[in-house]
């Protein structure tokens, strides 16, 4: 079965790189649509720390940006992608946007040389 709608997670690392060109392998061979998600791990601002909360966020808003750009850069013209920043962090978040998106696969990248952690919804 053929995935109708593929996205990864896609953080800058060559883990990440992996993750996206595999995704982008299995959306061109299903026709299907690719998400790359880029998720910017901001923080609440709290009533004693909200400067320090507030440069963290700034930050990592502009690495996000980075990866961004970044991404774009990774996926061959010939795939119909779309790159997107979301705040939030982990494998939670990441199925979160996914189901948000109806992405029906998501690829993570691995850690330690393993293959991209793939996740079939629906």
């Amino acid at each position: 079965m053929h995935a109708s709608h593929v996205m990864t997670v896609f953080d800058g690392s060559r883990a990440a790189e992996r993750a996206l060109v595999d995704a982008a392998h299995e959306a061109r061979d299903s026709g299907a649509p690719l998400s790359v998600v880029i998720l910017a791990a901001v923080e609440q601002p709290s009533r004693c720390c909200n400067m320090q909360t507030t440069l963290w966020n700034r930050e990592m808003r502009r690495l996000a940006a980075e990866e961004r750009a970044r991404a774009q850069v990774l996926v061959p013209d010939d795939i119909p992608v779309q790159v997107q920043v979301r705040e939030g962090r982990g494998h939670k978040a990441a199925l979160a946007v996914a189901r948000e998106l109806g992405c029906d696969l998501v690829l993570e990248p691995g850690r330690r040389r393993r293959p991209p952690r793939r996740s079939a919804l629906q």
